[in-house]
């Protein structure tokens, strides 16, 4: 149960025990147009996807950055170990990398920037592999210390499980280190890889700075690293004043937006959308822009709610999901998290803690609160522990004789239907005006 709580925490909205964020579109799939906006239901809030048309320059330098911290032991060590030297043997021989670990320190293991496939390079590989995993990374530390030895545009490849120990989410913090990785063009990618990952932060990194993430599995590695080497060859187009230039709706979004040429990137904002969406920001001065044609505004489902509740209240900072496949996984996580919620409650439920049930219930409703089982699950618990006084009408079943008792029943029955019809009526009413918070605190109090 702790996990679930640590779902709602990130799913407010991430996921870090989901959250599977994507590089590019499939080739199998057709070419989707350079903007795309998915809305609600009720027309509150939206996402919109942006895809820069603007040839990318590209990226020789690179800094490959390992997680050296205590879980990356075992065959997550190995793997590690494997999946940099393929990335090294990848890369274009004229391309420089700068090899960095990071646990509760972080060590440069190149003096400056090297070939990928140089000598220099093979040592510090040699240097990574003896050194002994240990602490805990700050990756926000470990990012910035990337930033400041490149000195030049640059890519930074981190590889590791996505956990730090640092509160990087907190909002003035984050928008301060984003803006700094844009003064100094560096864009941050992930290779996620450990016994638990976190997939948040490198997420909300990737989307901010124009990188790309990825969980790193066995049977596909050889060609998610492939992708990967790719992704951080090309340098993303840094826009600044995004926004909308018709109808009422407004983005929230940070200072400067960075797009790509190879996938879509996800901003979101609030007000409602008819017909024709036009769309504008500067690059280098030059005003680009975009149209949304009506066939490209589609609708979407609770998690486009949720993403956008949570960006929004943190002025487009975190948006942990990426690309249009993203919102897909988006979809997947949500439904699962509320799944488990429900399979929560009920175990809470028969074993007495219906409280407890009802925050959970609670918790899984502010992420779909639509949902009718939810309400239907709610519902039939607040009866069965509110008192004779409280309940709607009839007597208690075990009350008269045979005849009333069967009468009352399904009086009671009737009654209790139509009472989870009108909450989940209300409830219905009630979805996107909220903005919902969620506490570490309390949730883990919940289900401890």
């Amino acid at each position: 149960m702790r996990r679930l709580a640590g779902s709602f925490v990130s799913f407010g909205l991430g996921l870090s025990a989901f959250c599977g964020p994507t590089f590019g579109a499939d080739p199998a799939v057709p070419r989707q147009p350079d903007a795309v906006v998915i809305k609600t239901a009720d027309q509150s809030v939206f996402a919109l996807a942006l895809r820069t048309t603007i040839a990318p320059s590209r990226l020789t330098h690179h800094i490959v950055l390992v997680d050296t911290s205590a879980s990356q032991t075992g065959i997550y060590r190995t793997q590690t170990l494997q999946a940099v030297r393929e990335l090294l043997a990848t890369l274009p021989a004229g391309h420089s990398i700068q090899l960095m670990s990071a646990d509760s320190q972080v060590r440069m293991l190149t003096e400056n920037f090297v070939g990928p496939q140089s000598a220099e390079a093979g040592d510090a590989v040699g240097r990574l592999s003896k050194i002994t995993p240990i602490g805990a990374t700050d990756l926000a530390t470990a990012v910035s210390a990337a930033v400041k030895a490149a000195g030049r545009p640059v890519s930074i490849a981190y590889v590791g499980d996505g956990m730090s120990t640092g509160d990087l989410l907190s909002g003035t913090d984050l928008s301060g280190r984003v803006q700094n990785m844009h003064q100094h063009q560096a864009a941050f990618h992930a290779l996620l890889l450990g016994p638990q990952m976190d997939a948040h932060l490198p997420g909300v990194l990737a989307n901010l700075t124009g990188g790309s993430s990825a969980q790193l599995t066995t049977e596909t590695r050889t060609q998610q690293i492939g992708t990967f080497a790719t992704g951080l060859q090309q340098a993303p187009v840094l826009v600044s004043n995004l926004r909308i230039t018709s109808g009422a709706a407004e983005l929230a979004v940070p200072q400067t937006v960075a797009l790509r040429a190879d996938r879509h990137t996800l901003v979101y904002g609030n007000g409602q959308i008819s017909g024709r969406l036009a769309i504008s920001g500067s690059v280098s001065g030059v005003t680009q822009s975009w149209v949304v044609e009506p066939q490209a505004i589609r609708e979407g489902g609770a998690e486009i709610a949720a993403l956008a509740r949570k960006s929004l209240s943190t002025g487009g900072l975190n948006s942990p999901y990426i690309g249009l496949e993203g919102l897909g996984q988006a979809s997947t996580d949500l439904q699962s998290l509320v799944s488990r919620s429900i399979e929560t409650a009920q175990e809470l439920h028969r074993s007495g803690r219906t409280q407890q049930a009802l925050d959970v219930i609670a918790q899984a409703r502010q992420l779909d609160a639509g949902n009718i089982t939810l309400t239907s699950l709610a519902a039939s618990m607040q009866d069965e522990g509110s008192t004779p006084a409280d309940r709607l009408g009839p007597p208690q079943v075990d009350e008269g004789d045979a005849l009333t008792r069967t009468e009352t029943r399904s009086a009671i029955i009737t009654q209790q239907t139509v009472q989870s019809v009108n909450a989940a009526i209300e409830e219905a009413k009630r979805v996107a005006s909220e903005q919902p918070e969620y506490s570490v605190n309390l949730l883990k109090d919940v289900l401890e």
